[in-house]
């Protein structure tokens, strides 16, 4: 009886395990951290005849089981933490264990040893072929970008491979290949463009320091970017001849526990890659913080700048607040994604009017590392450069003939053309282009109006406390009142503007509110978002109004109409 009884509970016990798998994947009854990295994943396919005949539901359902399983996270870290401990060992994708227990991307590594190279080009005369032509792009744009008073700069980010050398794998160097850093460094010398390269400043750094500017399970700098911030500042000082806000540090202290796990944890990014069980020991080097103070006087400027680039500059908004020092602080994310760095809002580069983004900055800077050079400034520079220089008619000429000829999509086209803008007779060799956009150039004429009249720039930040918009937004649309020859908000009573704005939005609310689809749509978002109907109505209303390619807009700044 007694064996019975412990049969039926081992029974139990192991029809429970079997089936909480399954409990877990269905009902998610645990919680576990999520894992780390990025990778595309695995749709369920569709259960269908042919899928079945072929053998792709088969294959796929595989695939998608085996990245949703119930415990999945548990499991992985699990067999991680023990490929770690008892054999320092790891499959993430991309990480190279380093001696000390310091951790590496493999691409850095091979950047150091000079190997990388041959993973992107077929020798060294394709290297050289895309280095100058980055260069000679970088350098046309400066001069171009300096006729609209912009000043370009570029900024290379240190490479932890250059700053802590001894803490990499030995591998064997491959001397036959180009320093790609040396190489941009020595042309841009040559040049008189203005760069920082900043792997020798960090090298120097560590010497002197008492924390590591970079830890050894990070791939960007922890709080020292306060240092490159500082070295940001006084590199447009020096640029522009002005006069900026200067960075204090106060007095240091270590991390807490909370930050260092929770706040920080970036400072530890490959480490996270390894999607260990248990957080490696950080004792040996343990990491400072300060409070920063923005200090500044009657003296100093606040300039619009935008920065094009990776990661790095991330590092430094988590202990920086941009808009103390910069107007208009933004950050073009690879090209891709464009974030204001006051308020982090993201909007897709695809969607913003890029010629006004340019003509409001008074200071443009590229910002990548020496793995990226290849690359340096992700497209920006070429699609620029032909922006500022070339009306549209031969832009879409060209971008037609290379469809045809290549039989290609338009917009591998645009991309062929932003990668290598000397596709166009105007923009080829050395010589600095003559040619300029007739729309670049009155955009520019027409921001400039603004910013250099400080009664506009204040009637414009009057709307936009009313309106709850930033002034650059109301910018942006003054610029399209001054080219398409609307009434200008500049000119417009701030009562009148008042009024026929509440109008809009009233009357666009009643429309909606007799139909009934409309009300039903309303009724189902309001309940997701957590507001009243008339809330969300309301919401969407003044968004409509400000934004709907100016099919309200005009009727809210024109005294006329509201006459």
């Amino acid at each position: 009886m007694k064996n019975k009884r412990t049969y039926i509970v081992l029974y139990t016990i192991l029809t429970v395990l079997l089936f909480l798998p399954l409990a877990q994947y269905s009902f998610g009854v645990f919680k576990f951290r999520p894992l780390w990295g990025s990778a595309s994943k695995a749709s369920k396919p569709d259960f269908t005849f042919s899928n079945l005949a072929s053998g792709k539901y088969q294959s796929g359902i595989e695939k998608y089981i085996s990245e949703n399983y119930g415990f999945r996270q548990p499991t992985i870290r699990l067999y991680n933490q023990y490929l770690w401990t008892f054999f320092k060992k790891t499959y993430a994708n991309d990480v190279v264990i380093g001696k000390n227990g310091w951790l590496y991307f493999d691409k850095n590594v091979k950047t150091y040893y000079g190997t990388y190279q041959q993973t992107i080009f077929k020798n060294n005369a394709d290297a050289v072929l895309k280095y100058d032509r980055n260069i000679r792009v970088l350098n046309k744009l400066r001069h171009v970008l300096k006729d609209f008073n912009i000043e370009f700069l570029s900024y290379i980010s240190p490479d932890k491979c250059y700053v802590f050398p001894d803490n990499i794998p030995d591998r064997q160097h491959d001397t036959t290949t180009i320093d790609v850093t040396k190489y941009f460094t020595q042309r841009f010398d040559k040049l008189g463009f203005p760069y920082i390269e900043m792997s020798q400043m960090y090298k120097n750094i560590a010497d002197t320091l008492f924390y590591t500017p970079f830890s050894p399970g990070g791939a960007h700098w922890n709080f020292s970017c306060v240092y490159a911030a500082d070295t940001i500042v006084h590199f447009i000082e020096k640029a522009g001849g002005v006069n900026l806000a200067e960075i204090k540090i106060g007095e240091y202290r270590q991390y807490d526990k909370f930050e260092e796990k929770v706040k920080h944890r970036c400072d530890y990014d490959i480490e996270s890659m390894l999607n260990l069980m248990f957080r490696r020991d950080h004792s040996k080097y343990p990491l400072y913080l300060a409070d920063i103070t923005i200090v500044s006087d009657s003296t100093c400027v606040k300039p619009n700048v935008l920065f094009v680039g990776n990661s790095f500059l991330w590092r430094i908004k988590d202990f920086i607040h941009f808009d103390d020092i910069f107007s208009n602080p933004r950050l073009w994310y690879y090209n891709k994604e464009a974030y204001d760095l006051a308020t982090l809002a993201m909007k897709p580069i695809k969607k913003l009017d890029k010629t006004f983004e340019i003509m409001l900055s008074d200071y443009i800077i590229t910002f990548c590392g020496d793995t990226q050079l290849d690359q340096i400034s992700f497209g920006f520079a070429g699609e620029t450069l032909i922006k500022l220089c070339l009306p549209d008619s031969i832009v879409e000429k060209k971008i037609n003939e290379i469809c045809h000829k290549q039989n290609i999509s338009r917009d591998k086209a645009i991309k062929i053309i932003n990668d290598n803008p000397e596709v166009f007779d105007e923009l080829k060799g050395d010589a600095i282009p003559s040619m300029r956009n007739p729309q670049s150039v009155d955009a520019h004429r027409a921001v400039s109006s603004m910013k250099n009249d400080k009664n506009w720039m204040k009637v414009l930040g009057g709307h936009a406390r009313y309106l709850n918009m930033s002034t650059k937004d109301l910018m942006e649309l003054e610029m399209k009142n001054i080219l398409d020859g609307n009434t200008l908000m500049r000119d417009c009573d701030t009562i009148v503007c008042r009024q026929n704005y509440q109008a809009a939005v009233d009357k666009l609310i009643k429309y909606w509110e007799n139909d009934k689809e409309k009300m039903k749509y309303y009724e189902k978002k309001a309940k997701q978002r957590g507001k009243t109907t008339y809330e969300m109505m309301k919401l969407d209303a003044n968004y409509t109004v400000l934004n709907d390619k100016g099919e309200y807009f005009p009727r809210i700044f024109n005294n006329k109409q509201a006459e």
